[in-house]
């Protein structure tokens, strides 16, 4: 499962990578303009490219949002994935993949110690959003502070053009150009709408959160209320951008910590 988010978040991460350097061409083909007659089809090679990268990374998300749901069926309700089922999925990821799957042992991915059923699908639950919320929460905060530093840097530099109009009367122009372009850069290829998406993903793990928690507190927990609950999450979980590697390494430690506090009381 996690080697194939991992293959995923590489192809996000290139995807990135293209679309930036549409913006970086497009800023220097404003400052060396005899470059123009040629340099045009860089962006628009560029931007074909983040097309296919984006789809292949949808596409492999696609598949680790499967393999987990899975996954979590299998160690909540006890529902074994198929011999059937295990090949298909071992057909459709890349060999690379394969190659790091086979053979490796993950830790448990949970720490319910509850008999298979409802209840512990809702342990399951309750740790996998949990997580989930404080995760997307810190990501948004880092992609609001980005797009502010952005809209910032940008006010500042038409600042500067307006007071010091005469020195720079011959940079002018392309500064003004620049601002507007990094300002359309944001918004076009959705940085300031990847901000609400994580705000979103953790507003709703919190809902779910806070619900699993409150099932917990029954006395009798049934089958239906847990696959209802665990189905909302799941879907809220797909149609939500990827967490960062990045992210999970800096904060994990803090994050196991105070979960281990959360269970021990």
């Amino acid at each position: 499962m996690q080697a194939q988010f991992d293959e995923a978040k590489r192809w996000w991460i290139w995807a990135n990578v293209s679309r930036l350097l549409v913006v970086i061409i497009t800023i220097i083909s404003l400052i060396r303009k005899e470059w123009l007659d040629w340099i045009w089809i860089l962006p628009a090679g560029f931007t074909v490219t983040h097309s296919l990268l984006q789809w292949r990374a949808d596409t492999l998300q696609g598949k680790a949002d499967a393999i987990t749901r899975k996954l979590e069926l299998q160690d909540g309700f006890g529902w074994k994935i198929s011999e059937q089922e295990r090949a298909d999925l071992i057909l459709e990821v890349s060999d690379k993949v394969k190659k790091k799957a086979y053979g490796t042992e993950e830790s448990p991915y949970f720490d319910s110690r509850q008999e298979v059923f409802a209840r512990r699908a809702i342990e399951n639950l309750k740790q996998s959003s949990w997580y989930t919320r404080h995760l997307a929460k810190k990501m948004a905060k880092y992609v609001f502070v980005l797009c502010a530093s952005a809209v910032a840097l940008a006010l500042l530099s038409t600042f500067i053009v307006i007071v010091f109009t005469s020195p720079l009367q011959r940079w002018g122009p392309n500064i003004g150009r620049i601002v507007i372009i990094v300002l359309v850069f944001m918004v076009a290829y959705g940085y300031l709408r990847l901000g609400f998406q994580y705000r979103l993903l953790s507003s709703q793990a919190e809902k779910s959160s806070n619900r699993a928690s409150q099932l917990l507190e029954l006395e009798t927990l049934t089958g239906i209320q847990a696959v209802r609950l665990l189905h909302e999450y799941q879907i809220a979980r797909a149609t939500a951008p990827m967490i960062p590697d990045w992210l999970w390494n800096r904060t994990k430690d803090e994050l196991n910590r105070l979960w281990v506090q959360q269970v021990s009381r």
